[in-house]
């Protein structure tokens, strides 16, 4: 009899989940009517559906699990659209955007946390910082969508979005020191120093040398016809490692500005 009421309620969460998307995906498509990204539509759909609203979509924490998923492969997918070569021509202005899209909407949520709400200092910066990184994912999808996701324009749109979302981190764990009952320089340095590490360093080092190194070490000794399945292993093998070097960086840090 358990059995039979597990499985019929499995049923219900299967027809349940796959009505979601349907409609999810055709309120995505619905969008374009009005000149929208499928995705804008869709996110508004999950908004609809979900439990902020209508809470029709079953396990939920499941799905918020395949979503984390998908975000770290959009996330690779966004580093693989960045066309090294162009890096050091539209990397300041990348910067520059990514700057003014961080400064500018922290400045005018404070400013309206602050005064208009009357919020405290620490409060109206979390509510700041809460606006200061842009979704990669997003911007990725939306460029491709519209077809200029190679254009110099795109590559810059890209390279802010990811800048940005390293200063955003930055930022969050400056806000995190904030809440320290006796902070040192060290819970201000720490943070700023670990992501300029993995920005500069690691990252030049993987992207100037590395690739001349798969050439020469690996690749030299595999038939071209398993070229790419190789690099697809390898591509996942290297994601895997630096999301786990900056987890447990992560996790260092923490226990050392505390």
């Amino acid at each position: 009899m358990g059995d039979t009421d597990d499985s019929g309620e499995m049923f219900e969460d299967l027809v349940a989940l796959l009505l979601a998307i349907a409609a999810i995906w055709s309120i995505g498509k619905f969008g374009r009517l009005f000149g929208l990204p499928p995705m804008c539509g869709e996110l508004i759909g999950g908004v609809i559906l979900g439990p902020q609203l209508a809470d029709f979509i079953p396990k939920t924490d499941a799905l918020r699990l395949l979503g984390e998923i998908g975000l770290a492969l959009l996330m690779v997918e966004a580093g693989l659209t960045i066309n090294t070569r162009q890096l050091a021509t539209i990397a300041p202005r990348g910067l520059v955007a990514a700057l003014t899209g961080s400064v500018i909407p922290v400045c005018i949520a404070f400013f309206v946390a602050r005064v208009c709400y009357q919020y405290d200092t620490n409060p109206a910066l979390a509510t700041a910082l809460s606006l200061s990184a842009t979704s990669a994912g997003m911007s990725l999808n939306i460029l491709k969508s519209a077809k200029v996701l190679e254009t110099t324009t795109g590559q810059v749109i890209i390279a802010a979005a990811v800048i940005d979302n390293v200063i955003a981190l930055v930022l969050l764990a400056e806000l995190d020191a904030l809440h320290l009952s006796d902070p040192t320089a060290a819970d201000y340095i720490i943070p700023i120093a670990s992501s300029l590490a993995f920005v500069f360093i690691l990252g030049t080092l993987l992207v100037v040398s590395w690739p001349s190194k798969v050439d020469t070490w690996l690749l030299y000794w595999v038939e071209p016809a398993w070229h790419g399945r190789v690099l697809l292993g390898l591509l996942a093998i290297e994601t895997v490692a630096l999301m786990c070097a900056t987890h447990y960086a992560s996790d260092m840090e923490h226990r050392a500005v505390r």
